[in-house]
């Protein structure tokens, strides 16, 4: 009896042993000496990545402390799964969860971090950077009014189906923000490759966002709008990454000094782990409004059958399509298009004037539109499939319609244009130039315009043989003879004739 309970005592206390031994290998310490030399492009003292396991704790200390450094910014990046980040000074806890983490940190009362992943059974990948800045340089997001962080130097990306808002707090130039600096945030952005959400290409873009040179070298200076200083408010491109980066400046006398948020990022979509990045539904909805409106035209086109409003149709369509590929392709963000009436003016006039310059041609206006509607329909399946963004052409002028203060959403500053894109335009122009040989060359020595099918539908001939009786008052009032007609119109007949 002893024997056994002495050999569970001891498999409990082997047991008690083992648990413990394995959460103190989960607790590392590591210390990051902040001696390096910084250069006015490069703020970057220490940067490197960490393998964190599931419900692991890693305290981060500093040691060997310029005494120019006024301040520290000490961020943390993971890949899709959200880590927490603590600091502890004077017995203040200042503590955040997420993917892109930064903390500011005052050298006269150093925090000492902790980076958690709280995330049982996964083991996360994450990239830690520190940046020292002087006495001089702006503190960012020193002027926080909204994030629950009184110093915030990061970045919030929201994404929302339709766009994605931008937000950074204002910088300041002391820690209690008694002098804010205004029309001081330069905001960039760097765009990812197309459905590519793999670690490594996420990490590359996130450290080429994180300092002066490379945000410049890279980055795309995003325009402001009649958002706040502030906030920047960009179209959502579904499965197309982009990286967000914010630079504070502070002019003096004689120079100009900078420092940069925590950068932070977006894949357009809001899950890309359960969602895809899909749009089935949008799909959807397009293909039933083609198919109703078709019909009702197809309908109006049977009935009466008047060439030049058949042609009217398609030259409206196709200034439709020039008018959407313009704001699509419009450099920079106007700050004068906002208002609904200057855009919806200048839109609805781009559209009239094409279908006014094309429908006097009516015969070619209506093969060439034919042409570059069907080519651009045939290539919104390979669109789809390749991940491209030629659907967005239509998708952000519908937006512009329909999405409450869309009219303030900058298009990508300039919408992305990489492999995929050319691929597809270039099928597009193909199958349009293809497609308007084809139908001039195919319809050579007819008439332009077949008459409508209620005119050509087959009827039921006079009765001619013996014993038939004709109707009396067509015989008494039958019109003298005329030049010599087909009595019977079908596809190779003139419609005036």
């Amino acid at each position: 009896m002893w024997s056994n309970i002495g050999h569970k005592f001891n498999l409990f206390a082997i047991s008690v042993l083992y648990f413990a031994t394995s959460a103190a290998c989960q607790d590392v310490n590591m210390t990051i000496p902040l001696n390096a030399t910084l250069t006015y492009d490069n703020k970057e003292i220490y940067g490197a990545f960490i393998t964190l396991n599931g419900e692991s704790h890693v305290q981060v200390n500093f040691s060997d402390i310029d005494k120019s450094l006024n301040f520290i910014v000490f961020q943390v990046h993971s890949h899709l799964l959200n880590i927490s980040l603590n600091a502890t000074v004077k017995e203040e806890n200042k503590g955040m969860f997420g993917t892109n983490l930064g903390l500011v940190s005052f050298i006269d009362s150093l925090s000492t971090f902790h980076i958690v992943n709280a995330n049982k059974n996964v083991t996360a990948r994450v990239f830690i950077s520190v940046h020292g800045y002087e006495k001089d340089d702006p503190i960012p997001g020193g002027c926080n009014m909204e994030f629950p962080i009184p110093i915030s130097p990061y970045i919030i990306a929201n994404t929302y189906p339709d766009y994605i808002f931008v937000d950074a707090a204002p910088p300041s130039t002391d820690k209690t923000c008694d002098v804010p600096l205004i029309n001081s945030m330069a905001f960039y952005m760097m765009y990812l490759p197309d459905l590519n959400f793999y670690a490594d290409v996420y990490f590359d873009g996130i450290r080429k966002m994180m300092t002066l040179k490379n945000i410049q070298k890279y980055g795309k200076l995003l325009p402001m709008s009649s958002w706040p200083e502030t906030r920047r408010m960009l179209s959502a491109y579904p499965g197309t990454g982009a990286v967000y980066a914010v630079v504070a400046t502070r002019v003096m006398q004689n120079e100009t000094r900078y420092s940069v948020y925590v950068p932070s990022y977006s894949y357009g979509c809001t899950d890309v782990v359960e969602d895809g990045c899909e749009m089935i539904a949008l799909l959807g909805a397009a293909a039933l409004s083609g198919v109703f409106f078709g019909a009702i035209w197809w309908l109006f086109w049977w009935l009466y059958g008047i060439p030049v409003l058949a042609v009217l149709l398609p030259s409206l369509n196709l200034g439709f399509m020039l008018a959407a590929i313009f704001y699509y392709r419009l450099p920079g963000h106007q700050i004068y298009l906002e208002m609904d009436f200057n855009f919806w003016s200048i839109f609805v006039l781009v559209v009239m004037l094409t279908a006014l310059a094309v429908v006097s041609v009516s015969y070619a206006a209506n093969i060439l539109c034919c042409a570059v509607l069907g080519a651009y329909a045939a290539v919104l399946s390979i669109d789809y499939y390749l991940g491209s963004h030629m659907k967005f052409i239509l998708i952000n002028v519908f937006r512009r319609a329909v999405v409450p203060h869309f009219n303030k959403a900058i298009l990508a500053a300039p919408s992305p244009f990489e492999w995929r894109d050319f691929t597809v335009t270039l099928i597009w122009v193909i199958l349009a130039t293809l497609g308007f040989i084809f139908q001039h060359w195919y319809n050579r020595g007819r008439p332009p315009f077949p008459p409508p099918p209620r005119i050509v539908r087959p009827s039921m001939a006079e009765p001619t043989m013996y014993g038939a009786v004709e109707y009396f008052m067509r015989r008494e009032r039958a019109p003298p003879p005329l030049p010599t007609v087909r009595r019977v119109q079908d596809e190779r007949t003139a419609l005036l004739a």
